[in-house]
């Protein structure tokens, strides 16, 4: 079973939503979720909170996913060691993480790095990032989601051809 980690700042809105987008992606591809386990942690989170009322609306509303049990998780040396692929929304995550656990550096990637570096023909350059929608409007929220949920999908191919499915 391999263990995929994503990370934001806080771990109550892009990083959580990813979570339950990945979760749910996982849950309707049988041989995957059979391989494959998910959470996420926040670079700068207060474990325990919970996700942000935006997050858990728009995943519960437009993606029928529901988010409401999320509790934020300190990025820790456990959680590192644990995960096989760590997937951060934006560089100063990605990098940040790597300052603090050097023994990451080779399985931790901002989720567009992972993307662009695994499917053939994807352009290297461009903004790594992921905005945060922190304190934006639910329309904020939802664009952040939909953009989280195309990189998962793509994710999500690319690691099928790791598993040869």
């Amino acid at each position: 079973m391999k263990h995929i980690l994503f990370v934001c700042t806080g771990n109550t809105c892009r990083s959580s939503m990813a979570e339950g987008l990945f979760r749910s992606q996982l849950e309707k591809d049988p041989v995957l979720s059979d391989k494959l386990t998910v959470e996420s942690a926040g670079v700068n989170a207060f474990d325990g909170d919970m996700a942000s009322t935006n997050s858990i609306k728009v995943l519960n509303e437009r993606f029928d996913i529901d988010i409401s049990g999320h509790r934020a998780k300190l990025i820790n040396k456990h959680l590192v060691n644990k995960a096989d692929i760590i997937l951060t929304m934006t560089a100063g995550h990605r990098d940040s993480l790597v300052y603090n656990f050097p023994e990451a550096k080779d399985k931790t990637y901002t989720i567009k790095e992972f993307v662009r570096l695994n499917l053939k023909g994807m352009n290297n350059g461009g903004n790594l990032d992921i905005k945060d929608p922190y304190g934006g409007s639910k329309e904020i929220y939802e664009k952040c989601a939909e953009e989280i949920l195309s990189e998962i999908r793509q994710v999500l191919t690319i690691l099928k051809g790791y598993f040869d499915v």
